[in-house]
């Protein structure tokens, strides 16, 4: 019997399990799980301290690696790493990914969310209501919406009618943000990733740009932007999920500490982006930008057009991908009313 014990243990060490052996029994030892994460660059300048509170929340049993998707090649092939099992949890803007995330892309419906607030409260409530089938692949932690996406010039350009864009160049991403674009500025929407708009501004490769606050700081971009139309015109969608395969490995007590880490994460980004909003206009205020406010005649006319032919062209996709389109739109407007009236 003796024998027989110390070859388990010895088998157990192997393994990678530690024990201890009390009145002749092998006891297994708390277990330590090493998780690998990503993000973007832009996030993890404020995020990525979520590895420390999953530490914190799961009594040091979870460490948590944060690995910057640009390294990884894109958000497209860091979700598809997640997917197969190569990453354990991810971070992401959705509009990174076209197509991926059509439902939370209503995010991106200008004119549509009043604040980040609201946007995280319909994008939840979307899900909780079933409509959100492109989650059913892995375990959602949370949504956290950015700051305001805003329009800012290479030139010091105030626009005061929607003739004054066309012609324009305008990075944008790809999905609704390209209708917005080409439908309702009558401009051409240039698709690039954030790294590329600083250059781009400068070279002339486009004229302005579709950014946060935040970011226009972050990236510099009061050296090659000259104006700011200070207009939100939608929210980004960040999601943090698990890969459901690992998640259903977990014990109970790991998974609840992990949850409370990102609920309670989910919150510090919500008001992280809040606080940043106004002390970032006054930075690229200080730093000579013309942020100005557009005429509220401009304003209705551009919220106007959007609804008319951008919200018709997100149904159709929605429809196209064989979800009911109605019904998510139906569910979103009755929770934007419902925060509108709190």
């Amino acid at each position: 019997m003796k024998k027989r014990m110390i070859a388990f243990v010895t088998a157990m060490v192997l393994a990678g399990t530690c024990l201890t052996i009390t009145g002749g029994l092998a006891i297994q030892a708390d277990e330590t799980y090493n998780l690998r994460m990503t993000m973007t660059a832009t996030s993890m300048s404020f995020a990525s301290d979520i590895a420390d509170e999953i530490n914190a929340a799961t009594d040091g049993k979870v460490n948590v690696e944060i690995i910057d998707v640009a390294t990884l090649g894109g958000a497209a092939d860091g979700l598809s790493m997640f997917r197969d099992g190569g990453l354990d949890m991810v971070m992401l803007p959705a509009a990174q990914t076209p197509g991926e995330f059509p439902v939370t892309d209503i995010a991106q419906l200008p004119f549509f969310m009043p604040t980040g607030e609201a946007s995280d409260t319909v994008l939840r409530g979307l899900f909780d209501a079933g409509l959100m089938h492109e989650y059913d692949d892995m375990e959602l932690m949370f949504f956290a919406s950015t700051d305001p996406q805003m329009l800012g010039f290479k030139n010091d350009t105030v626009v005061s009618s929607v003739d004054d864009f066309k012609g324009l160049k305008v990075r944008g991403v790809s999905g609704i943000t390209t209708e917005f674009i080409e439908k309702v500025f009558g401009a051409t929407c240039v698709t690039m990733g954030m790294n590329d708009v600083y250059m781009s501004l400068q070279t002339g490769v486009i004229d302005a740009a579709i950014s946060s606050p935040n970011q226009m700081v972050q990236n510099s971009f009061s050296d090659v932007m000259k104006s700011v139309m200070n207009q939100p015109l939608y929210y980004g969608a960040l999601y943090c999920a698990f890969n459901a395969d690992k998640w259903a490995s977990l014990p109970e007590d790991i998974q609840n500490g992990i949850k409370a880490a990102c609920e309670q994460k989910a919150k510090e980004i919500r008001e992280y982006y809040d606080s940043e909003v106004e002390k970032n206009i006054g930075v690229l205020k200080d730093a000579g930008v013309d942020v100005y406010e557009p005429a509220p005649e401009l304003v209705d006319i551009l919220e106007s057009t959007t609804i008319e032919q951008v919200y018709g062209i997100f149904k159709e996709k929605l429809s196209a991908a064989g979800l009911d389109a109605d019904a998510v739109m139906t569910k979103a407007e009755e929770l934007v009313a419902s925060f509108k009236e709190e």
